[in-house]
């Protein structure tokens, strides 16, 4: 018996064992780590918030005439470059509300949130046909048969397990080589840096309808402004650390 999982629950499922593991990496501290288990459904919150924001914005000809369809997220339709966004905006504001505690220390520790969720959502559209990869040859061994925005089936490149599976790799990866520092933002920064080449990637491969600006996919464009974020805070943990020096102690009287 195969079970037809939807949208809606990959993302329950995404967003409890990013919550989980929030919990997990948090302090020793219970209320530390149910400190940043709130701070991690806010983010989850606005984040989901501007993706919805994000998918009724371009489609609002349609909403328009369907008012009542707009809270019905759970229907699908999230815009994931709204949901980046939504997310930023939220750390920011997370980061106002604990003055006296380093925002980047904050968001390293938001970030384990970031790869279930984006695993989730990406196996998530692929049992609903969406956000499919580019047609390829029917005898390529890597080719899927999917159904089109049109209804019928072509033979596509299986974009949304691979760029689930590139995550997960980026993920763990980056989380390896960031274990040995201690560095503020360092971790959030390489995540969001690896998380964003992969969509950038992707959005070459995608075979979906979506609006286009100066020949290029939307989303496109927000993963290379999202590249250049994650590249930019990942410098500027380099710098810091490059200029950090250990204060040595002195045995001069």
């Amino acid at each position: 018996m195969i079970i037809q999982m939807s949208f809606t629950t990959f993302l329950i499922f995404g967003s409890l064992i990013g919550l989980l593991d929030v919990y997990q990496q948090a302090g020793d501290s219970p209320r530390e780590k149910l400190s940043r288990v709130d701070d991690a459904i806010v983010l989850l919150l606005c984040s989901l918030s501007g993706g919805r924001l994000d998918y009724i914005l371009l489609r609002w000809p349609y909403f328009s005439l369907h008012l009542n369809e707009i809270p019905q997220f759970w229907l699908g339709g999230l815009g994931w470059p709204g949901t980046v966004t939504g997310g930023l905006l939220a750390i920011g504001l997370i980061g106002l509300s604990h003055r006296g505690t380093s925002r980047r220390l904050i968001a390293d520790s938001l970030l384990p949130l970031l790869c279930p969720l984006a695993v989730a959502c990406w196996l998530g559209v692929w049992m609903q046909n969406e956000a499919y990869g580019l047609p390829v040859p029917a005898d390529v061994w890597y080719g899927s048969p999917m159904v089109s925005a049109a209804g019928s089936t072509i033979t596509r490149f299986p974009l949304q397990p691979a760029a689930a599976l590139m995550i997960l790799a980026t993920c763990v990866l980056g989380q390896r080589l960031s274990m040995s520092s201690n560095i503020p933002g360092r971790k959030i920064s390489a995540g969001f840096l690896g998380f964003s080449i992969v969509m950038l990637a992707s959005s070459f491969l995608r075979g979906d309808p979506s609006p286009l600006w100066l020949g290029y996919r939307y989303e496109t464009w927000f993963a290379a402004a999202f590249t250049i974020i994650g590249l930019a805070g990942y410098i500027g943990t380099c710098l810091w650390q490059s200029n950090f020096r250990v204060p040595q102690t002195s045995n001069t009287i």
